[in-house]
């Protein structure tokens, strides 16, 4: 992976690349986040959610449409 040609401290956004790239302070590593860019007018629906039921270690077995 090559890094951005920029100052390595804090975070850097490559927009082409779709990527985040963050800089800890004091360390000489990076850390690398895929990103996504959403749609003029698709505006994340909000909503009041709750809990309903909790399941510790639940399974799961895809539909017969994706098995």
């Amino acid at each position: 992976m090559l890094l951005p040609a920029t100052p390595r401290t804090g975070i850097i956004i490559n927009l082409a690349e779709l990527r985040l790239y963050y800089y800890p302070e004091g360390s000489k590593e990076v850390v690398v986040y895929p990103i996504g860019i959403g749609q003029l007018g698709r505006d994340t629906p909000e909503m009041v959610t709750s809990v309903s039921q909790s399941i510790k270690d639940p399974t799961w077995t895809p539909t017969a449409k994706y098995s």
